[in-house]
């Protein structure tokens, strides 16, 4: 959770209409296995949905694991970020502004970096029905406390990106 004293760079927000949520929850159960890594135990995975308009820089999507999941203990753990797009995604990557809460109320940001298509455009991520998901682990073997949250957004030249459908964050157990 923030404290008192955190900034946000970025507004948070709510979710997209009906039809594109009941599209990327059958997508989801199609790609669920995808982001584990090999004997990676799932502690925590929850997904965001993406404006189908497009995704502003101010319209940050924040995870918060242990308020959300009342079981899920401090410890060590990798954290995944998983990107959902569809078929008319434009770039060979996509940059994340990813902030986390830092010591005395300040914000620790970080911008990271997926690729998302090879130099050829294809797809990196696994994918059907033209929904396709790409996972990367931008933290390994960290302990995480229950204050522990992230908030993420895009951070493209432009402010905006479009063809994203969900963001999503996955702890998997050291």
């Amino acid at each position: 959770m923030m404290t008192d004293g955190a900034k946000r760079v970025f507004r948070l927000s709510g979710a997209p209409g009906p039809f594109v949520t009941a599209l990327l929850f059958v997508a989801s159960l199609v790609m669920a296995a995808s982001c584990t890594a090999p004997g990676g135990d799932v502690a925590y995975s929850r997904f965001r949905n993406i404006p189908s308009g497009g995704w502003d820089r101010l319209d940050g999507r924040e995870f918060q694991p242990f308020a959300e999941d009342t079981l899920l203990q401090p410890g060590r753990y990798d954290v995944v970020l998983c990107v959902r797009h569809n078929g008319s995604f434009g770039f060979r990557e996509v940059r994340l502004a990813v902030e986390t809460p830092g010591s005395e109320g300040v914000m620790k940001a970080d911008t990271v970096t997926v690729r998302m298509a090879d130099a050829d455009g294809r797809f990196l991520g696994r994918g059907s029905y033209d929904l396709y998901e790409t996972a990367d682990t931008v933290l390994k073997n960290v302990f995480l406390e229950r204050n522990w949250s992230m908030a993420v957004a895009p951070a493209m030249p432009g402010g905006e990106v479009r063809d994203i459908d969900k963001i999503g964050l996955i702890l998997l157990r050291r």
